[in-house]
């Protein structure tokens, strides 16, 4: 996507971040003294840099108010997390766009490491993909009736199991397109006709009642094979009363 579109995308979802439910923010990284929940991360990643004994994340995220926030934090065994210093202070999309790093940034744990310099839209251009993918799927909540093709596209876990409360699962189970592949007690093993390559477990977090579909492989045969999965077990493997 051209950074214009780009731009386009995001600068709609900021116009619209107040009706973004209270359970997607979170607390922002390194900043413990604040109470709010006042963060919803678009991108959490390792930069792909590090070695085997290092870290280098990289946040980049949208405050409750509509500004920018993203962060950097790396080091090898001496990493004790983030810090408020890696987290840069939120600003507007127009000042962000044109900012530069003055100052190089510097492995913590290597003084003789090499220092790099990023670019303000360099942020976001090498972060842009990730960041779009999960603003397209938050952006689903925006809408009155989200397709089920869509809801079954989703990425984010959250996303979807807030999208199945929407629309409710009882009325997804009874669509047509719907193939119930294997049921179990209160899990069903399901796929959508029109992505026959994918298959979802659906179950429920005991301690809110949510309902999420998991995706899990298209070899999957049963429901306790699917829950197995997602915990990277065996069939064989998974003992319900232990797990839970």
């Amino acid at each position: 996507m051209s950074k214009i579109k780009f731009e386009e995308k995001i600068l709609k979802f900021i116009k619209n971040i107040n009706k973004v439910p209270e359970d997607f923010f979170s607390r922002r990284i390194g900043r413990e003294d604040l109470e709010a929940r006042d963060t919803i991360w678009l991108m959490s990643r390792e930069d792909g840099t590090s070695g085997s004994y290092e870290t280098s994340q990289e946040r980049f995220g949208i405050t409750k108010d509509g500004k920018i926030v993203w962060g950097f934090s790396s080091g090898c065994s001496c990493w004790d997390g983030w810090s408020s210093t890696d987290v840069r202070d939120p600003v507007e999309w127009k000042e962000f766009i044109i900012l530069d790093t003055e100052k190089p940034e510097s492995d913590k744990c290597f003084e003789s490491s090499e220092s790099f310099n990023r670019d303000g839209w360099g942020f976001v251009e090498s972060w842009q993909d990730e960041v779009e993918k999960a603003i397209d799927d938050l952006s689903l909540i925006f809408e009155t009736v989200p397709s089920l093709e869509k809801v079954f596209n989703v990425r984010n876990a959250e996303v979807r199991a807030y999208l199945v409360k929407k629309i409710d699962y009882e009325d997804i189970r009874k669509v047509k397109e719907i193939i119930i592949k294997h049921s179990d007690g209160e899990y069903d093993l399901l796929s959508l006709k029109s992505i026959n390559d994918c298959l979802f477990v659906k179950c429920k977090d005991s301690s809110t009642d949510r309902i999420f579909l998991l995706q899990v492989p298209i070899y999957i045969k049963t429901c306790k094979e699917a829950i197995a999965w997602t915990f990277g077990l065996k069939e064989n493997e998974y003992n319900p009363i232990i797990e839970t």
